[in-house]
Order: structure tokens, then sequence, then C-alpha cells
């Protein structure tokens, strides 16, 4: 019985390390401010830490399953390269420097979400978007509060531009995760009469 003791911080240690992963906060809030700083510094791949375990797991999964099409399917690479590389493409300001079918199943699966839901190619393409971005601004947080810690909510951004930013945000736990994030507005600004 002595001897289960000296266990005891080992097993308190073990379930905080549990507690910790999957890049989750404490409040709806924070997952969507998590998630805005990422868009505000241009780190799109830091989106998909706010992400619960599962689903940044199924962002491997999907990699993968990428990768076996392309090994699978006669001039992969040939037939989808325009997606990849060139003005027209998800990554038209070339940051992540994709040049052939290897380079881009080498990204991480934060990299490659970023680039396939078009984070990449808005930044490029959107006039002033680091002003704009810069520029969002909580309008609000609405959650709903479920049995055994689980939830789900939103949170809601909005800049002088009229863009929209939308976090969607499911509690699993007791712990807040992102499931989801939507920016809209237009390419190109109004022009000021």
């Amino acid at each position: 019985m002595k001897n289960i003791w000296k266990l005891a911080p080992l097993v308190v240690l073990a379930v905080v390390m549990v507690g910790c992963g999957g890049g989750g906060s404490a409040s709806a809030e924070g997952v969507g401010e998590s998630v805005l700083s990422a868009i505000q510094a241009e780190d799109f791949p830091a989106i998909y830490k706010s992400f619960d375990p599962w689903t940044t797991d199924g962002l491997q999964w999907r990699k993968d399953n990428a990768k076996y099409e392309s090994e699978t399917t006669k001039d992969w690479w040939k037939n989808n390269k325009d997606n990849y590389v060139g003005d027209n493409s998800m990554d038209p300001g070339k940051k992540l420097e994709i040049g052939d079918a290897e380079t881009l199943f080498a990204l991480e699966p934060g990299q490659g979400a970023a680039l396939h839901e078009g984070w990449y190619k808005k930044a490029h393409k959107w006039e002033k978007f680091t002003d704009r971005m810069a520029d969002m601004r909580l309008i609000g947080v609405k959650v709903r509060h479920g049995l055994e810690g689980d939830g789900s909510g939103s949170v809601n951004y909005r800049n002088k531009y009229g863009d929209s930013l939308e976090v969607s945000v499911t509690r699993i736990g007791g712990v807040w995760y992102a499931d989801g994030v939507e920016l809209n507005g237009q390419e190109k600004l109004p022009v000021a009469e």
C-alpha cells in the first residue's frame, strides 16, 4: 500500500498530460482567438492546432488517401499540377514551394489542410488581406452546454471591410476545440465614393 502512494504523482501527471493534448481551450472564445491569431500571423497550418485530436488524425488520413491515389493513378501529377503550381493554383504565392508530387505529400497535415481550404490563395489574392485580418473584432460568442462537459457553438468576428470570420466550436470532456473555420469576403474591396 505504501508503494501505491509513490505512484500517485505519476498518475496525476498522466491525467494532466492527456487533458492538455489537441490544442483545446478552456473557453470557446479562447479557441476563436487562437484561430484568429494564426490567420493574422498568416501561419495557416496553426489554425488546425485548435482542432480536436480526431480531426487532426483525419487530416493525416486524408493525406494518406490522396498519396495512395497519386501512386495508383497514371499521370496523377501531370493531371493535377495546375491545382498546386501557378497563379491560379491553391498556392499562387508559392509559400509552400510545391514543385512535384513528392513535395506535396511531404507537407505536414496542417499545411495540406490550409492549402486545400484556400488560406494561401486568400492571403495572396485578397486585396489588403493583412489589414483586413488585423481589423477583425469579436462580435459574438454563442455556446450551448450539454451533459458531461460537451457543448457546441460559434465565435464570430467582423471587420470594417464587411468580412466575417466564424469559428465553429465543440466542447469535448470540458475542453473547447475548433471544428470549422469560415472566412467570407470579397477579393477586391469596394471603391470608396
